[in-house]
């Protein structure tokens, strides 16, 4: 790569840390107004104990609490387990489609290829290109049959 393409980057990763920071910042800030669960003088009335269910959900909520916004003490933690639930779908779509996969090995070579795949989009790299190139760390991890 162009030593300029890389300088723009790293100032661009600059700037995006600086917001993240700025973010953290008044996320803390927003979640200090509410109460610890530990501490909690909270005045908001219980639910009726007659409604057990509701109340058992009341309760665990409260004793739950700082487990529940982990994600605004940490950035790390996202918000939502989007990135999750993206990576299962492909395998979800195709037993829907196909309904089982034949063999174990299948499944197996299956979940490979798509690892790779999902690593490589996830990388910003293009897939096809990835698979072709002769330095390819995974070739014969993959497709053992190719290169025997």
């Amino acid at each position: 790569m162009d030593l300029n393409v890389l300088l723009l980057r790293l100032e661009a990763l600059e700037l995006r840390l600086k917001l993240l920071e700025k973010e953290k910042i008044e996320l803390k800030d927003r979640f200090s107004r509410y109460e610890s669960p530990k501490n909690s003088n909270n005045s908001s009335k219980p639910p009726n104990k007659k409604r057990k269910e509701l109340y058992t959900f009341y309760k665990r909520m409260r004793r739950e609490q700082q487990n529940l916004f982990v994600f605004l003490y940490t950035l790390e933690v996202p918000a939502d387990n989007n990135a999750s639930e993206r990576a299962i779908r492909n395998i979800k779509v195709k037993q829907k489609i196909s309904g089982q996969f034949k063999t174990t090995t299948a499944a197996q070579n299956f979940a490979k290829i798509r690892s790779v795949v999902d690593t490589t989009i996830k990388n910003g790299m293009n897939v096809l290109i990835r698979f072709i190139t002769k330095n390819f760390a995974y070739s014969s991890f993959l497709f053992p049959f190719y290169f025997v």
